[in-house]
């Protein structure tokens, strides 16, 4: 295979660019501004630019990892939140189609609205903030591609505590100065290694998989509980971590419990996603 990573620089697709490096497939890194790592510039939300970059280039697959995935930033500024999760995943697809490429697309389970849990990859979207609903454009607009494959996970984390887009990278900063921190203690979170999820992303872009399929780990924590279990994983106190049992006023409405269900996943490939209990105490 032959792959453009796109926001290859992010939290899941420096694990991506890892995974496909250690494999025989062939990697560009594409950016828009964090250009590091090799990454080549590309703004998805210009038709012009990223068809200049892809059309007649040999490309097998595009792995769309670019995304404005923050639910508060996407609140602010609803323009940029589409134009980044759903225009560019539409000018990727017309990109696809036109070189007979196989889209691969991040989504989330924020396309759901957290009643009926756990989700299915059939189940009937219902995005309850920003986000979710412009995440779910951008799955309507990959599914324009004739060879899609959309992967909708949940949180993710890594254990790398020095990867700075990594939620435990300021745990370990705040905690070794033995600083409180606050966290949401009321929102169902299933924490999930993005290294695992580039890893499976890969194996079922091999096995040429179409259509949608849930990534998750089983393991049911809070934000302030995944936060404890990696302070007590350290050595840390973990009565630094305060859990708020109602959430933040100001904040962008999240669904209450999300899960998604990754039987298919399992079936198709025979394994399942390690919770962060075990993978902390690695």
């Amino acid at each position: 295979m032959k792959i453009l990573l796109t926001g290859g620089n992010g939290l899941l697709g420096k694990c991506f660019a890892k995974e496909i490096r250690n494999s025989t497939h062939q990697l560009t890194i594409a950016g828009n501004h964090d250009l590091s790592n090799d990454a080549i510039k590309i703004d998805i939300s210009n038709y012009a630019e990223a068809a200049a970059a892809l059309d007649n280039k040999g490309y097998t697959h595009i792995i769309n990892c670019a995304a404005d995935r923050e639910p508060d930033s996407c609140l602010q500024n609803p323009v940029r939140a589409y134009t980044i999760n759903s225009a560019g995943v539409e000018n990727l697809a017309r990109i696809a189609n036109n070189n007979k490429i196989t889209l691969c697309h991040i989504s989330t389970n924020y396309v759901f609205d957290g009643k009926n849990p756990p989700y299915r990859e059939d189940a009937i979207t219902c995005p309850v903030n920003v986000y979710g609903r412009s995440k779910l454009a951008g799955e309507q607009a990959a599914q324009t591609a004739a060879k899609h494959l959309i992967l909708r996970i949940p949180a993710l984390y890594r254990t790398d505590i020095h990867d700075p887009k990594n939620l435990v990278c300021t745990l370990e900063q705040k905690l070794s100065a033995g600083e409180g921190i606050s966290f949401d203690n009321t929102d169902s979170r299933f924490y999930t290694l993005a290294d695992e999820v580039a890893h499976a992303g890969l194996l079922l872009l091999e096995k040429e998989i179409n259509g949608v399929v849930h990534l998750s780990a089983e393991e049911r924590t809070t934000k302030a509980e995944f936060a404890r279990i990696f302070a007590r994983s350290r050595g840390y106190d973990a009565n630094l971590i305060t859990g708020m049992d109602k959430p933040a006023p100001a904040r962008e409405k999240r669904p209450e419990d999300s899960n998604l269900s990754a039987e298919y996943f399992k079936s198709l490939c025979g394994y399942s996603f390690t919770g962060p209990t075990a993978a902390f105490s690695k």
